[in-house]
């Protein structure tokens, strides 16, 4: 399987250490140090508690990747951490979903959905669904809600899509979560959200 993973300079990379250790061929691309256009840095649909630069380059970092993809691709950021001795062989295993949907994310958090049953041994996977969330007086969300980019298999066709978007102020986790077919693997649990170096879009880089 090709396993793409994503890190900052300046940041341990926790998740290549796991992979290291488990002796699994990756690759790594490195989120760019890129000047923040003016344009975005005063976007309407930023988060007024976001660190827009942190999110503008993590956004660029990802896209980075999709341009690379030609084959289906497990997409990592650098503070996922494996739940157990398994994890590696059933993120292999979770390929297979790509059958049904295009992205396929191994870890979601904070989000509204509906249960479905689907993949190998009846694993549990969530469809998110819309929502709305209101994040300050005059700005409200509305659309899939899931934290979901920590790890994520993608087919070459949905990364092409991707990749082709302008950006619009969503961090990549909201991005991704509102792409067509986007679903989450719940059960097996297989990653955690290691957060002892925070988070770059709620931390200045």
């Amino acid at each position: 399987m090709r396993i793409v993973e994503l890190t900052t300079n300046g940041r341990r990379n926790l998740t290549a250490d796991s992979l290291c250790a488990a002796r699994i061929e990756h690759e790594v691309f490195l989120n760019p140090h890129r000047i923040l256009p003016d344009t975005i840095r005063d976007h309407p649909r930023n988060f007024p508690h976001m660190n827009v630069a942190g999110a503008y380059r993590c956004w660029m970092g990802h896209r980075s990747i999709w341009e690379s993809v030609t084959t289906n691709t497990l997409v990592m950021e650098d503070d996922a951490s494996p739940v157990h001795s398994r994890t590696w062989s059933n993120a292999e295993k979770a390929e297979c979903l790509l059958k049904a949907s295009p992205i396929v994310s191994l870890h979601g958090r904070e989000m509204a959905h509906r249960l479905e049953v689907a993949g190998p041994e009846q694993w549990r996977i969530a469809i998110p669904k819309p929502t709305t969330v209101f994040y300050a007086p005059d700005r409200t969300y509305v659309g899939n809600w899931c934290l979901g980019s920590l790890a994520y298999w993608v087919t070459p066709k949905c990364a092409a899509a991707l990749a082709a978007q302008v950006w619009d102020g969503l961090p990549v986790d909201l991005l991704i979560a509102n792409t067509p077919g986007f679903c989450v693997l719940i059960e097996p649990d297989l990653f955690t959200h290691d957060r002892s170096q925070g988070s770059l879009v709620e931390t200045a880089i």
